[in-house]
């Protein structure tokens, strides 16, 4: 579906638990496809299946998980990746796959690895862009039902 990866879905790379509506459209769908095929290149070095925690969020279910509000998440360019099933010599193999897909972002965490991309070349209409430039676009001012901005 939508050309993502073999072992990547985007069922699995826009799943929540937050009870909101998760829907990637548009760039967003087009840099998570991106993103899948990333995930692939590393899960075929790895040879293990990763397993996704996170990966796209809309502004509202970022907003109910405490994620940034720039999070690369929102634009369909992060993963959250378990490293729950793997041990030592794994996790190390998994690391060396990551950095030789060139990630923007890579922060270790005790249970799993946050992975980022810049797809900036999937901007609006192919113009080349930076992350930057991407924001404002991204993420336009949120109200909540009470009326207050950014929750």
């Amino acid at each position: 579906m939508y050309g993502f990866a073999p072992n990547f879905s985007y069922k699995e790379l826009t799943a929540t638990n937050t009870g909101f509506k998760n829907e990637a459209t548009g760039n967003n769908l087009a840099r998570l496809r991106s993103l899948s095929h990333k995930l692939q290149y590393i899960r075929n070095i790895v040879g293990k299946p990763l397993y996704i925690n996170s990966a796209y969020r809309d502004r509202l279910v970022n907003s109910a998980v405490g994620g940034s509000r720039t999070s690369f998440h929102c634009i369909g360019c992060a993963a959250d990746v378990s490293i729950m099933n793997l041990d030592k010599d794994e996790q190390d193999k998994l690391e060396k796959a990551i950095y030789s897909s060139y990630p923007r972002e890579f922060i270790k965490y005790d249970t799993f690895y946050h992975i980022a991309y810049d797809f900036s070349r999937l901007g609006n209409q192919g113009a080349i862009m930076t992350y930057e430039e991407e924001i404002p676009n991204s993420f336009p001012p949120l109200k909540s039902p009470t009326g207050k901005i950014d929750f």
